[in-house]
């Protein structure tokens, strides 16, 4: 586990970090207020411990909560300690302690706070087969023996244990296991990995449980169908990484204790990871009110089934849908029960759920029962001869309320455009008989359909076919075999800009009668650049070179920021792996202040595993090139970019002239009523 440690005094940082240490516990050390707050907000820590003067402590709280910051927070009180433990609760803190008490009192306060955020999600206890990973006591035991592991070691393991079949890059597990003043080589984690692998085997376990998944990473492989493994929730904060749009919180109370009943939440939250399900468990419904003040919800399910769930319950639950009466409730009921099926009714639900349904269907029921602008509603045309291809893009974006219509012979390819009008055009470069390269040309070339966002699939990525999709239009394109989440969020990014258009050109033809002068005319347009690599700066000013670009360049995130604050750029194209400060945390930074904020992020990488790149898109980043650098590639990307940056502008512009002619159309027709009124009464 990761705690971001916030400490002025030199001698309690060490004290207090080889506390932690004891425990396990990953400690990242802020060197400053400011450089603290951007790693708590762009990495992933359990808790945020504040030892630092109360004033700037419960200030430091504060700006957490504002930013939406959801992790648990400990703050010392250091000077008097009633009212600054008083003030610290009331900035969003979730325990206040006086600083001049003992480390033990200390430590105990963390276990306990991390103790009850792990109840809601995990429990202490982990295993597989006669494998023991006790998190209360730091022990890892096998069939009795206590095994002895180095802290690495021990923190491998319960990163695996507590995401059972999830992949993680060696990239994923440095930015998990290791301070950020310290990250080691790729290759440690290699040498850890193995180190783990030995100790378990001299322990006696006759398998190996650490999947490598070549290519992707590690993961912890699954035990036998026959086997009793106690399968835990995933943890709050190890839940993939979406963009912030595409994910719903489904609050879930649910008191049923049993293992089987733990199973099958856990295959719930597992199945909802893609349809952007994230499933948050509220312990009863007199709780329920609090929790959805504090994170809100897309709806609710309320197991009727539970031990515990009595009259009060459902009393207290009609109170709540009339506190929260937007929020859709569902509930897992007996199908032959009038009475659980009336009160569903009454609290606007539609059906019974029943927990033996196939959890497509419960989660379908879920998303139905979503508000309606909660989801994406669109119509996505697909080109493609392969069906196992055409079945894969309709279970990826169906949750989301696209509606794809499949085209598996390109001879329909015309008639299916004309009838469907997609919003959106999903084509295969390699089809026999027709090549995709040449509809998508066709399609550029044609009145009607020259506007249609276009994103090609292909096989073979290479430099030759990159510059020949760009070249006949191509919006964007994507590698098979298809990754989900970066599929939808490309899919997503290019369906926002549907509404937009729509709504500029509504602007249009409500200003016909008296055309309105375009206040923003072709101009340089300025670019950023920021890359600590002096050759990668080099080649991008070669490729922009005769663009009618103004370059700007950076060569670290302090110097980024302190750039952007002189005059702010059209575009930024940032480098992810950077010292000091990376590019994650150099864009959340932008996106956290009003005025960086529309600024459009083309992140830059060698980095090519999906996680990354769906981490680019989730902190805020608008698109995501992979080095080598493709010229035609980086070229329409920020001309595409450019465009909806100018469009959007434009959009406000227009908006606030119409704004300014009805005021000023309302202002004349007072002054008549008022000269209409004046000459009656003479």
């Amino acid at each position: 586990m990761r705690i971001l440690l916030f400490e002025v005094d030199p001698v309690g940082r060490a004290s207090l970090t080889e506390a932690l240490a004891h425990y396990h516990y990953q400690v990242n050390i802020a060197p400053d207020s400011q450089t603290g707050l951007e790693w708590a907000i762009a990495h992933s820590y359990e808790l945020v411990v504040l030892n630092v003067p109360s004033s700037e402590g419960i200030s430091l709280c504060r700006q957490l909560r504002d930013r939406g910051y959801e992790k648990l927070i400990l703050l010392l009180a250091t000077s008097d300690p009633n009212p600054d433990i008083i003030a610290g609760l009331d900035a969003g803190a979730d325990d206040c302690i006086a600083g001049s008490c003992d480390l033990s009192e200390l430590m105990a306060r963390i276990r306990a706070l991390l103790r009850r955020r792990e109840a809601a999600f995990i429990p202490a206890v982990l295993t597989w087969g006669d494998l023991c990973f006790n998190s209360a006591s730091a022990e890892v035991t096998y069939r009795s023996q206590v095994l002895s592991l180095t802290p690495k070691e021990y923190n491998l393991l319960e990163l695996f244990l507590r995401n059972p079949q999830r992949i993680f890059s060696r990239s994923a597990i440095i930015d998990r296991l290791w301070s950020l003043d310290t990250l080691p080589t790729e290759n440690a984690v290699t040498t850890h990995i193995k180190g783990l692998r030995q100790q378990l085997k001299i322990a006696g376990m006759p398998v190996d449980i650490i999947e490598t998944v070549y290519g992707l990473g590690y993961r912890l492989k699954a035990f036998p169908k026959s086997s009793t493994l106690a399968e835990t929730p995933e943890a709050e904060s190890e839940k993939p990484i979406l963009p912030t749009h595409l994910q719903f919180k489904i609050g879930m109370i649910d008191g049923d204790p049993s293992e089987q009943n733990r199973a099958w939440l856990k295959n719930l939250q597992s199945a909802g990871v893609c349809w952007g399900f994230y499933f948050k468990r509220i312990a009863d419904v007199s709780q329920a009110a609090i929790a959805i003040s504090k994170t809100p919800l897309d709806a609710l399910l309320v197991n009727f089934n539970a031990p515990d769930f009595d009259e009060n319950c459902f009393n207290e639950l009609q109170e709540l849908v009339t506190q929260f009466p937007n929020l859709p409730v569902l509930a897992f009921a007996e199908p032959d029960s009038w009475l659980d099926r009336i009160v569903i009714s009454r609290l606007g639900g539609s059906q019974c759920l029943q927990k033996n349904q196939p959890l497509e269907q419960i989660l379908r029921a879920i998303a139905t029962a979503l508000p309606h602008n909660s989801i994406v509603e669109a119509t996505v045309m697909a080109v493609n001869d392969d069906p196992l291809v055409l079945c894969e893009l309709e279970h990826l974006l169906q949750p989301w309320g696209v509606r794809l219509v499949q085209v598996s012979d390109p001879q329909f390819f015309w008639s299916t455009l004309g009838e469907t009008a997609p919003d959106l055009l999903i084509l295969d470069l390699e089809m026999p008989g027709v090549r995709g390269i040449e509809l998508c040309r066709a399609v550029r070339q044609d009145p009607k359909w020259g506007d249609l966002p276009i994103i090609a699939v292909t096989a073979t990525p290479d430099t030759q076919l990159i510059h020949q999709v760009f070249i006949a239009g191509a919006d964007d394109f994507v590698s098979k075999p298809i990754v989900g989440p970066e599929l939808i969020t490309r899919v997503v990014s290019r369906l926002d800009r549907v509404p937009l258009r729509y709504q500029l050109e509504q602007i249009r033809l409500k200003t016909v009668k008296q055309p309105l002068k375009e206040s923003l005319k072709e101009y340089q347009a300025n670019l950023l650049l920021v890359d600590d690599q002096p050759n990668n700066l080099r080649t991008l000013t070669a490729i922009l070179n005769g663009q009618g670009y103004k370059i700007r360049k950076a060569t670290s995130g302090e110097n980024a920021l302190e750039t952007v604050s002189y005059q702010l750029p059209d575009l930024i194209l940032l480098d992810i792996k950077m010292p000091e400060m990376d590019g994650y945390t150099i864009c959340s930074a932008l996106k956290s202040a009003a005025e960086t904020r529309e600024i459009p992020v083309i992140f830059l990488s060698a980095l090519d595993d999906v996680t990354d790149k769906v981490k680019a898109f989730a902190v805020g980043g608008a698109d995501y090139i992979s080095k080598p650098f493709q010229a035609e590639e980086v070229l329409v990307r920020i001309k595409h970019q450019l465009t909806l940056r100018r469009q959007q502008q434009q959009l406000i512009e227009q908006n606030q002239r119409l704004q300014w002619e009805i005021q000023e159309r309302k202002r004349v027709e007072a002054a008549l009523r008022e000269s209409e009124a004046r000459q009656r009464s003479k």
